[in-house]
């Protein structure tokens, strides 16, 4: 029977790690298509920190009235502070999985517990074809163990966190069915400065009103966003009631809604498109949308019915230095027999200019 140990286990683990493994061709983690975690993947970077969040600041008008004068007159001053303080706080994420060492027993390995952490007698002689099984064997867990993280941190990224104070509050804690009630960034909704448009059951039937939703909602996310430099609405994510009645409002009434022959530049945010638009604004299907509905039955309005206009210059997941999707090997439990590996983050969900995205349902 070959032997092996906890600290072999973990350099197994490490080499086997898709995040540091150094392959010519990686084989993908992630089998099933995840727009919005790929979108945040893709505007992930090292924010500073204050005080655990990450702020951004806004400028807005101080308030102040013009004033007619004459003669002599008396004017008036006042007083104002002309920065908004955003703040997105910052939140440990944990995902922990356990070799047991019962299950190794059964696959022909001996595991010494506590065995020794350092280089010193690292790792016993075992022969090409149990160490070959071996890392195969850890391979396959670990590769289900980062696909699990996956699936678990984009349906975050969704979710508003009331679930879990705990845990990233994600797109629905941002761009809200009700715009004018809660915070976003610590700012109450009733400031104008964070009031994103919302159209909750456009129709999409005969004489709909879908098309001119949509319009009225870029129009005002983008207005919202003048003068920030950060661009405008470039796409448009959305479940699958919300494509199919985007269809058939364009069948119904005679318009046009795939991408003109030449097509239209794809936009560079790593997610597919669905080769139907809006305008110009690819309209991407995010299946998890459509998941969502399971995980929160009864939600209003519908996950599966909404599109989101987002502006994706706008969107950053944040993480400090070195504190990203960490892989490490706690040391043993004295009373269990398992081997233990982390995977940790520490992640603030952000979008710097809420009211330049927008929401449109249909009914």
């Amino acid at each position: 029977m070959a032997t092996t140990t906890p600290e072999q286990l973990s350099r197994i683990a490490y080499s086997v790690y898709t995040a540091v493994l150094n392959r010519r061709d990686p084989i993908a983690v992630d089998r099933k298509a995840r727009p919005w975690l790929s979108f945040c993947t893709k505007h992930q970077k090292v924010v500073p920190m204050s005080g655990g969040a990450f702020i951004v600041k806004l400028k807005h008008d101080d308030g102040i009235d013009m004033q007619g004068w004459t003669r002599l007159d008396p004017l008036g001053f006042g007083e104002s502070t002309i920065e908004l303080e955003l703040r997105y706080e910052f939140s440990n994420i944990h995902r922990g999985l356990s070799f047991v060492h019962d299950d190794l027993f059964q696959l022909g390995y001996t595991v010494v517990p506590n065995g020794p952490r350092g280089s010193k007698n690292f790792a016993k002689k075992m022969g090409e074809d149990d160490a070959t099984r071996l890392v195969d064997y850890v391979e396959e867990v670990l590769e289900s163990f980062m696909d699990g993280w996956d699936r678990q941190m984009d349906i975050m990224l969704h979710r508003d966190g009331s679930y879990d104070s705990k845990v990233i509050a994600g797109l629905d804690a941002i761009v809200t069915a009700d715009n004018l009630t809660g915070l976003v960034g610590g700012v109450d909704r009733s400031n104008p400065l964070v009031q994103h448009y919302v159209k909750i059951g456009a129709s999409t039937g005969s004489g709909g009103n879908l098309r001119a939703e949509l319009t009225k909602a870029r129009r005002a996310a983008n207005l919202n966003n003048a003068g920030s430099g950060k661009g405008s609405v470039d796409f448009i994510m959305a479940g699958s009631a919300a494509i199919d009645g985007y269809i058939n409002f364009a069948t119904t009434n005679g318009w046009q809604v795939q991408a003109s022959p030449t097509g239209t530049p794809k936009l560079d945010i790593g997610i597919p498109e669905t080769g139907i638009e809006f305008e110009g604004l690819p309209i991407v299907y995010d299946p998890t949308l459509d998941l969502m509905d399971t995980i929160e039955p009864g939600s209003s309005p519908l996950w599966t019915k909404r599109m989101y206009l987002l502006n994706s210059k706008t969107w950053l997941l944040g993480h400090p230095e070195k504190i990203d999707k960490n892989l490490s090997s706690p040391a043993d439990p004295g009373d269990v027999r398992m081997t233990r590996f982390s995977l940790d983050g520490r992640y603030a969900f952000a979008c710097t200019v809420p009211n330049a995205n927008a929401l449109v349902t249909v009914a």
